[in-house]
């Protein structure tokens, strides 16, 4: 079979290359060019130049070399440019915090694999992340890697179905350690690269320097009182409590909101954070089997972006008039029987999926909602960071855009960032967050007092 590669020049997806080698595969090595690298590594201190891309470039063409492989590399500037890097910006200025990453692999990277395929007569294209593919019943299922700490599957949310049928991962099953240890056993030059860290458009400079940031107040989010003045507000995510400028104050202090129309740094204390309902737009949902039966204008996931937004206004309404918490976590519809989340064989869980997953309780004959008319999938998992830990929610598909119900109120949901679903280790998909709803846990609290 024959396989392209996408080779970074890092340990990863050099290791991919070789381990598709051994088994025989005809495989070509495929390196993107993602911006000016000769003029970024000006800016990158001379004791760090080995991690800039240029250095990588070159690796994983000795990588190439040493496996007996074609290696090409493309230029992909202009479509970075429009696609990962302007959006970027546009998202810091508008008060959100990006996740450029996920976006790039869906519409830079991953993309460019997937059309080099026909030029290259290919028949896959394969990647270096720590995620596991496992096909059932002809149908591709996405879980995490085996290695949960460098699990990368919350960056391929995004991803069509039609990529997933056309990819590998050879790392899967290996953990970090097991991949440097195997590079070094087949003698790859890269078996020590450290991993990147920083955004790879960015090099040595900071974010902040992209932007011409305009000072402004950081005001408490109680009173109003000015606390200190900031550089820019492009300088600030969502949830941040070091580096905040304002110290000596009684309390520890969050950022808890970005007012671009003032230019202002919102900060309280903790609890103003507290998050229970999220809203997503443009949801990539990848396990149509999962849903509940629809019929009629309610067909899948597949609604309308008018219909979903319409939706969506009227489950804020609803929330805003009367903020009960039976109304979180879809309470108010029944509830569902618990689901046993634990992995197991893979055609078991899935027909384990199928029944409990999509459960109908609290649903019409048309399998829409009580609430809003549209699908309600329980018993799920979600992370709002790809570092955190999965936690219980509920979900509303709403068109392509969803309401999260969480089960317990998160403290760091911060709009551009991802909310990615699973069930188990199964990747569901996932969506872009575009507003949050303070959890009405401290309200309660407060009428309590």
């Amino acid at each position: 079979m024959r396989v392209i590669v996408g080779m970074s020049g890092g340990v990863d997806s050099s290791l991919a290359a070789a381990l598709l080698c051994q088994q025989g595969h005809d495989v070509i090595g495929v390196t993107l060019q993602l911006y000016d690298y000769d003029t970024t590594i000006e800016e990158t201190d001379p004791s760090k130049r080995h991690c800039h891309p240029l250095a990588f470039i070159e690796d994983a063409r000795h990588v190439a070399k040493k496996l007996g492989i074609p290696h090409h590399l493309l230029s992909h500037q202009h479509i970075f440019r429009s696609e990962i890097i302007d959006p970027f910006m546009q998202s810091y200025r508008q008060g959100k915090t990006p996740l450029p990453c996920a976006k790039c692999n869906r519409d830079v990277k991953t993309s460019a694999l997937y059309n080099m395929m026909t030029e290259f007569g290919a028949d896959a294209m394969a990647t270096g992340h720590y995620v596991r593919r496992i096909d059932v019943d002809g149908q591709v299922h996405i879980h995490q890697g085996q290695d949960a700490i460098r699990d990368q599957s919350f960056f391929l949310f995004a991803l069509g179905s039609h990529y997933f049928d056309k990819m590998l991962f050879p790392l899967g099953a290996y953990s970090k350690a097991e991949t440097r240890a195997k590079a070094q056993e087949l003698g790859l030059s890269v078996a020590d690269t450290p991993a990147s860290q920083d955004l790879c458009f960015i090099a040595k400079k900071s974010y902040k320097t992209l932007f011409n940031a305009a000072h402004g107040d950081i005001i408490h989010v109680d009173d109003g009182r000015i606390l200190g003045q900031h550089q820019g507000i492009t300088g600030f995510t969502i949830g941040q409590r070091q580096g905040l400028g304002i110290g000596g104050q009684s309390e520890s202090l969050h950022v808890v909101a970005l007012d671009v129309a003032k230019n202002q740094v919102v900060v309280g204390p903790r609890h103003h954070l507290a998050c229970s309902v999220i809203h997503l737009d443009q949801v990539n949902w990848l396990a149509p089997e999962l849903l509940p039966a629809q019929r009629g204008e309610h067909d899948s996931c597949q609604g309308s972006a008018h219909r979903g937004s319409e939706d969506r206004s009227r489950q804020s309404q609803k929330y805003e008039e009367n903020p009960r918490s039976e109304d979180f976590c879809g309470a108010s519809t029944g509830g569902s029987s618990s689901c046993d989340l634990s992995s197991g064989d893979e055609n078991a869980e899935k027909q384990s999926d199928i029944s409990q997953l999509a459960s109908h309780r609290g649903h019409g004959e048309n399998g829409a909602t009580e609430n809003g008319n549209v699908p309600h999938i329980q018993d799920i998992q979600v992370k709002v960071r790809s570092s955190s830990r999965a936690v219980p929610a509920k979900i509303h598909l709403l068109g392509d855009s969803a309401i999260i119900y969480l089960e317990n109120p998160d403290y760091a949901i911060s709009p551009g960032q991802a909310c990615v679903f699973y069930h188990g280790t199964r990747l569901l998909g996932g969506g872009w967050i575009s507003e949050r709803t303070r959890s009405d846990a401290y309200l309660r609290q407060k009428e309590s007092a």
